[in-house]
């Protein structure tokens, strides 16, 4: 069986046990920041991330977004009221279409663009239910597209090579079908193909018997990820590209950390997505409660957390030591520093510079950071400290950084966190925010795909500049800096005012 040979028809699924080994994950993490392959591991996290413009496009579908806006360009206000959805979340949903240009702002109406009026037409009829995402929810896991007598990865591999799909429509059908390739390389993750070919099971045969899979529905598989670089066929052996080596679990750093925590839940959750933008619902805390209290519960999911943060870092850590924002600081405290991977990198960077790890205590304890903050030449220059940012952060005249942390809450807590940093901070001390903040009147897309992505799990968001500003202002600060890093991350810079 091949991509060439493939049927559509379904059967029962079956359950197979996952590959991935968390605590093999963990002992294998380390600080090393690689940045050869900073390239090659942004592209393929923004492959993978493809797939929350196919939710925003199926959610806007099935809730009747694209169908009103084909009648008349109209405010999100009056959208919002006639369809009976949250203001707020439909906004962030458009701000998605309006990147994917599908729609576009004149003022404050929104209207269709000449590509998204073409969705509409699209999405009746026999297309339907790919531009409504019927098979979302089918694809949680491995087995369930590579089990039974007729497995859906037969169905999956015959929607990507549609030879009924025209010039004309083939960039909608990409974009309504961007899911499918984020969920492959997901299953390549979860079945640990790449460590296994690396170690030396390489054929088609031998792959399926270790992981004791159908070898015809697991070549579908193999082809698919063939074709989208990541591993090639010589003779009958499957080979690593360099793509391909960013999907070991083994490799420190690697991607296959960050796309391993992107699992069932939140795969789950993201499909409930049409409940965030009718009422602002959460799904995922509504099935397992608020995420970083699910976190603290769930040491083994934390771990996973933690290692995903870790490659966020490994990708951006180059690009913000060489911005410059840490120069001249006598001291940084990063708060919300996880395992300090990063602070680690700073410290490496800046000789004289003192650091402190600010974090929850579950987290910032010594068996959980990395070694590196405790060996000999991090030891007399670190602090670790553990405790809530809502209640006090540890007193500096350095500089207070905060990474990727205040878009885990909504605006009253992102005040409450600087209204702490305020109180504590000492004369010349500065705050460094870095997030993926709203790209107001580019073309980066990014921050508002995660933004898109983390409407179903969580209580916050992405914000603009402006809005982070506002957000400085009521806390007593001022900003006195800005800059871009990389193609998402921006710097921002606050004193007192």
């Amino acid at each position: 069986m091949s991509i060439n040979s493939i049927t559509t028809s379904l059967s029962p699924i079956h359950p197979l046990k996952g590959e991935f080994d968390v605590e093999k994950a963990e002992a294998s993490s380390s600080t090393a920041i690689d940045t050869e392959n900073v390239l090659v591991k942004g592209k393929l996290m923004e492959e993978f991330l493809s797939a929350v413009s196919s939710v925003a496009i199926h959610a806007s579908n099935r809730l009747g977004i694209i169908e009103k806006l084909k009648e008349n360009p109209t405010s999100i206000e009056m959208l919002s009221s006639e369809l009976n959805l949250s203001a707020k979340h439909l906004s962030r949903t458009l701000a998605v279409l309006g990147k994917l240009k599908l729609v576009e702002v004149k003022g404050e109406q929104y209207e269709l663009t000449e590509l998204g009026s073409r969705l509409d037409f699209y999405s009746k009829g026999e297309r339907e239910a790919i531009y409504h995402g019927a098979l979302w929810i089918e694809l949680c896991t491995a087995s369930d597209v590579l089990t039974g007598e007729h497995p859906l990865i037969e169905k999956v591999a015959a929607l990507l090579h549609d030879g009924r799909i025209g010039h004309e429509e083939k960039q909608l059908y990409d974009l309504a079908t961007n899911y499918l390739w984020s969920r492959i390389i997901y299953f390549a993750v979860e079945l640990n193909l790449a460590d296994r070919i690396a170690s030396g099971t390489r054929s088609t045969d031998s792959l399926a018997n270790s992981l004791h899979l159908d070898e015809g529905a697991l070549r579908i598989l193999l082809e698919l990820l063939q074709e989208k670089g990541i591993i090639y066929e010589e003779g009958s052996m499957w080979n690593l590209t360099e793509r391909g080596q960013e999907l070991r679990i083994s490799k420190p750093g690697s991607l296959a950390h960050h796309i391993i925590f992107d699992d069932t839940k939140r795969w789950e959750c993201l499909g409930l997505i049409d409940e965030s933008i009718r009422c602002g619902a959460i799904p995922f805390e509504e099935k397992y409660g608020e995420l970083f209290e699910y976190l603290k519960e769930n040491p083994s999911e934390s771990k996973k957390f933690d290692l995903a943060m870790d490659t966020i870092t490994t990708l951006e850590s180059a690009e913000l030591l060489k911005s410059g924002v840490f120069d001249g600081a006598s001291e940084i405290v990063e708060i919300g520093g996880g395992r300090g991977l990063f602070l680690s990198s700073i410290m490496e960077k800046y000789p004289d510079m003192k650091g402190v790890l600010f974090d929850l205590p579950s987290v910032a304890n010594h068996e959980n950071v990395l070694l590196e903050l405790s060996e000999e030449n991090f030891r007399d220059r670190v602090s670790i400290v553990g405790g809530s940012f809502f209640e006090f952060v540890p007193k500096s005249c350095g500089m207070y950084c905060m990474k990727r942390v205040l878009h885990d809450w909504d605006d009253d807590h992102v005040v409450s966190i600087f209204k702490q940093i305020e109180k504590n901070m000492l004369p010349g001390a500065k705050i460094a925010i870095i997030e993926p903040l709203l790209s107001e009147g580019d073309e980066r897309i990014t921050p508002e795909l995660i933004d898109f992505y983390m409407m179903p799990l969580l209580e916050g968001r992405e914000r603009s500049m402006s809005e982070m500003e506002r957000l400085l202002n009521a806390a007593g600060f001022e900003l006195t800096g800005k800059q871009i890093v990389g193609s998402f991350l921006s710097i921002l810079v606050a004193e007192k005012k």
